[in-house]
């Protein structure tokens, strides 16, 4: 009976945390089409204004998984196909993947989704990571719009849906090169957990896990070249050669089978710390300037 009454209580609150929450969005929403009757203004006006603050998530506080204590109680099966469902689109953004671990590769994905994707909200004016703290994760921007500043500049960056920020923190320790601030209105963003995605990559393994260790020398690299202008923001266009590469890199070692592993792991306080291999690094040097065939002889 104890039991029962505790699942109706926690029924109730969600319920009125709800209601709370949309009776917010519904005023709103009437001031906003209030003003616009008032004036006579266009209808077309009021749909674009509309949906451009619904993408904004001006009008939407969105309610977070943690806050839906019913949701701790499904079953694990049904927890995992949330996930999947909230976060595998998002996954498609990240500019690595090859097209064929969307084949053979697809559980991987699935279980990255459930153990390593988390959502957050920035409300205005909130900041979402400030330079020079330790970067627990890579963020992909989902709705919104939000404003970043490298270190040591005054230049606003204006970042939206898809555009991926501390990507390097999958593969290396990372600290934040700049501020990341909701400047216009509401912003949801997704995280990926560095220290649990190298665990299910390694615990995966197999010739995903062989391109993945050669993909991430190779941004480490690119990141390293840049000098001091090293930023949080990673642009997906100077990343499009990087996959490639690391697919012809990953195929030659697959071929031999090479065991080789390109980053030794250590643990550095809670976060996992990844090293170059000396020997992966000259084979891979050796094989951009005499080409697969004479690694292959």
């Amino acid at each position: 009976m104890g039991v029962f009454s505790s699942f109706i209580s926690s029924i109730t609150a969600t319920v009125s945390s709800l209601r709370a929450s949309q009776a917010k969005q519904f005023h709103e929403r009437a001031a906003l089409l209030r003003f616009f009757c008032e004036r006579n203004l266009s209808a077309d006006l009021f749909g674009k204004v509309n949906e451009v603050l619904r993408k904004e998530g001006m009008f939407q506080v969105r309610i977070q998984e943690q806050e839906v204590g019913l949701i701790k109680g499904i079953p694990e099966t049904l927890l995992q196909q949330l996930h999947e469902e909230m976060y595998m689109s998002l996954m498609a953004h990240l500019p690595f993947w090859p097209e064929w671990a969307y084949g053979e590769d697809m559980h991987f994905l699935r279980i990255v989704c459930h153990f390593a994707m988390k959502e957050h909200i920035a409300k205005p004016m909130q900041d979402a990571f400030l330079p020079g703290r330790c970067s627990p994760e890579a963020l992909i921007i989902e709705t919104g719009h939000m404003c970043y500043i490298p270190a040591g500049s005054t230049r606003d960056i204006v970042v939206g849906e898809g555009d991926i920020l501390c990507l390097a923190s999958l593969w290396a320790e990372w600290q934040y090169h700049g501020r990341l601030t909701a400047s216009y209105g509401s912003a949801n963003y997704v995280g990926i957990n560095s220290v649990t995605f190298c665990q299910l990559a390694t615990e995966h393994g197999g010739p995903l896990w062989q391109y993945l260790q050669i993909f991430g020398i190779l941004l480490l690299g690119l990141l390293e070249s840049s000098g001091n202008a090293i930023t949080d923001l990673i642009y997906k266009s100077s990343l499009m050669e990087l996959g490639p590469r690391a697919e012809k890199y990953a195929a030659v070692f697959n071929a031999r089978n090479a065991r080789t592993k390109g980053f030794s792991r250590s643990q550095s306080g809670s976060k996992e710390s990844i090293t170059w291999s000396k020997n992966m690094v000259q084979t891979l040097e050796t094989f951009e300037k005499f080409g697969s065939q004479s690694l292959g002889a």
